[in-house]
């Protein structure tokens, strides 16, 4: 994986086997949507393209990835790997899109890429291997996410604001890397975590 991406014009040169889970998932994502939306659009099934862009698009990567990433991009620790899988997923998203949206991939690509070549000349997007490990090990994960900002949200406390102790009741544990993850993304002092069916109190 790590040569097929150096020889990839829009990704900077990175093994994505050193990506933690997050990162991983994420790379792996953009991957499958490369996979389904070539697809579609090779069979005529435009609505599907679009579908699972968009799927992918508001809820993997805005409502998630954003989110979880946020602490990294404005600190120093993990930045890097960050902002590798953001070049990545963005750059490519905008080559899947442009047959669809032309004139504003084109500008993308220009304005914010600096590409001195048409977005219609470049190379369609190849798909490269999905941790599907780490796909499978955030399910868990953004499903806690999603459970703490509701429950945040209907005690009426900006998401920002911080929990003293979270405690979860979960069929797989999460591992170390993810507890020090939902502490920073969730702003929790403590989490408390046995093995059981899945809930979570905040």
């Amino acid at each position: 994986v790590s040569s097929a991406i150096e020889k990839y014009e829009y990704c900077p040169k990175k093994d994505p086997g050193s990506l933690g889970t997050i990162d991983r998932w994420m790379f792996g994502r953009m991957n499958q949507l490369i996979s389904e939306f070539t697809h579609s659009m090779e069979s005529f099934e435009f609505h599907r393209a679009m579908r699972a862009m968009q799927d992918f698009f508001w809820h993997d990567f805005c409502d998630n990835y954003l989110e979880y990433v946020k602490h990294r991009i404005y600190g120093e620790q993990g930045r890097e790997d960050a902002q590798f899988v953001l070049y990545y997923v963005l750059s490519n998203s905008i080559r899947l899109m442009a047959p669809i949206t032309p004139h504003i991939c084109e500008e993308l690509n220009s304005q914010v890429f600096k590409s001195g070549t048409s977005i219609h000349l470049d190379c369609w997007p190849k798909a490269l291997e999905a941790d599907e490990g780490a796909i499978n090990e955030m399910v868990q994960f953004n499903r806690i996410i999603a459970d703490i900002r509701q429950q945040k949200a209907r005690n009426k406390l900006p998401q920002n604001a911080g929990l003293e102790k979270v405690r979860l009741s979960l069929p797989e544990k999460l591992s170390e890397e993810l507890v020090a993850e939902l502490k920073e993304i969730s702003k929790v002092k403590e989490v408390e975590m046995i093995q059981g069916e899945f809930s979570v109190s905040a």
